[in-house]
């Protein structure tokens, strides 16, 4: 028997919840009954190659902009400042045009379905393909059972709910929404879920800043607290924070995750021009 805990939750909440699942689960269910009886393999995989460039921008965006940070960039700001949203806002508008002209200029033109593809035309070889995709694979699951565990926790805490059920649940919603409806219908939820992330954290930001007495007053806390330390130019590889750290390490990261990763090599592989993927 599952005992629940103690929940915060009202009407409106359980609504907002059952609402989020219920239209992730119909996208995919729409993309796969429009699609039945005519759709390829190139169709599910990459849309056809036939996306716009928005729609993947907001996807691509999403795909890294899980509960991990939604949760955990706060709570690291609350401890450590916020040099660590300041340089990673930096190195992003600076890393991904980078990226564009170093990866995207030949993986687009080639047109993969998989990024792995490349290893194999690159070194003639099977073996470095299936050895690349192997630890993408092991990657990716890692990467997932930490996303799904984090919203387990906010479930848990507000909700009553036990994280297993939680991560069952979302898993499951995830896979058939995905399996079904291929990447069009993962796409389209991205864009979904995107516009409720800017609309919860715009509501969570002002709801904070009215909390603290302003704007000003809130920063003038964080100040005083000394958690607006913009840059710091230690030498130092075993610092937690300094700038040329976050610079040779996420700066590197910034160029490999937008211009090498499957998930978004798959998405600007799905646009019908070069010119759109540079978009």
């Amino acid at each position: 028997m599952v005992t629940l805990g103690k929940s915060y939750f009202g009407v409106i909440d359980y609504v907002a919840v059952g609402l989020t699942l219920l239209i992730s689960l119909g996208i995919g269910v729409y993309h796969a009954v429009r699609g039945r009886g005519k759709e390829t393999s190139e169709d599910l995989l990459m849309g056809g190659r036939k996306m716009k460039a928005i729609p993947i921008a907001a996807s691509m965006l999403v795909t890294y902009f899980s509960a991990i940070a939604i949760i955990g960039y706060p709570a690291e700001i609350y401890s450590n400042g916020i040099q660590i949203f300041w340089i990673h806002l930096l190195l992003t508008v600076f890393c991904i045009p980078l990226a564009a002209f170093l990866f995207m200029t030949v993986l687009y033109k080639l047109k993969l379905t998989s990024a792995y593809e490349y290893l194999e035309y690159r070194f003639d070889s099977v073996v470095v393909r299936c050895l690349a995709s192997i630890i993408f694979t092991l990657q990716m699951t890692i990467m997932t059972g930490v996303a799904l565990f984090a919203p387990s926790i906010a479930l848990e805490a507000f909700l009553g709910l036990p994280k297993w059920i939680s991560i069952v649940g979302i898993g499951i919603c995830g896979t058939i929404y995905t399996s079904i409806g291929g990447l069009k219908a993962v796409v389209w939820t991205d864009v979904f879920q995107f516009f409720l992330i800017i609309i919860g954290m715009v509501t969570i930001v002002t709801r904070g800043f009215l909390t603290a007495g302003g704007i000003e007053q809130a920063f003038t806390r964080a100040y005083d607290h000394g958690r607006l330390e913009l840059f710091n130019w230690n030498v130092d590889p075993f610092e937690r924070y300094n700038t040329l750290n976050f610079i040779l390490g996420y700066g590197i990261a910034i160029v490999c995750f937008y211009g090498t990763h499957q998930p978004n090599v798959q998405r600007y592989s799905s646009l019908p021009t070069f010119k759109d993927a540079l978009k």
